[in-house]
C-alpha cells in the first residue's frame, strides 16, 4: 500500500446540466481523459500509514480547501477493506479518497496545487478538455 496526492477533476457544469434532467450521478463528469492527475506514490513501508496530516488544494496560490486526514469519515485501511468487498484490488490500483470541504472553478491556464503534508505535492496547469 502506498500514498500520494491526486487531483480528482470533475466536469461540474456538465453535471449541473444533467441534474436538470434528473441525473443523480453521471460517470462522464468524472471519467474523462487526463482528469485524474497523481503525484509519485510513497510506500507505507517507507512513511507509515497516513492517519493525520494537512490535506490542501490551492488554485493560483489561493487556498480553496484545507483539512486533516484524521477528519475523513473512513481511514485508508477501512476504505480498502470496504472496496475489497466489491472489487479485486491489484498492485497499481488507485483509490481517490476525498477532499476537505471547499473547492473552486478551474479555468484554462490556472495552476492547481494539491498536497498532503509529509507525503507529496502535485501541481498541474489546467487545459481545456
Amino acid at each position: 500500500m502506498g500514498y500520494g496526492v491526486g487531483n480528482d477533476v470533475s466536469r461540474g457544469a456538465y453535471f449541473t446540466e444533467q441534474m436538470k434532467y434528473g441525473a443523480t450521478f453521471v460517470a462522464s463528469t468524472k471519467g474523462f481523459p487526463k482528469a485524474k492527475g497523481c503525484s509519485a506514490l510513497r510506500l507505507a513501508t517507507e512513511i507509515g500509514h497516513v492517519t493525520k496530516g494537512r490535506l490542501w488544494c490551492k488554485i493560483n496560490g489561493e487556498v480553496k480547501s484545507e483539512g486533516d486526514v484524521s477528519e475523513m469519515l473512513w481511514n485508508s485501511a477501512q476504505t480498502v477493506a470496504i472496496i475489497s468487498q466489491y472489487f479485486t484490488l491489484k498492485p497499481g490500483d488507485l483509490i481517490f479518497m476525498s477532499h476537505p470541504p471547499g473547492h473552486g472553478p478551474m479555468n484554462p491556464g490556472d495552476t492547481v496545487e494539491c498536497g498532503l503534508d509529509g507525503v507529496a505535492t502535485l501541481t498541474n496547469t489546467v487545459v481545456s478538455a
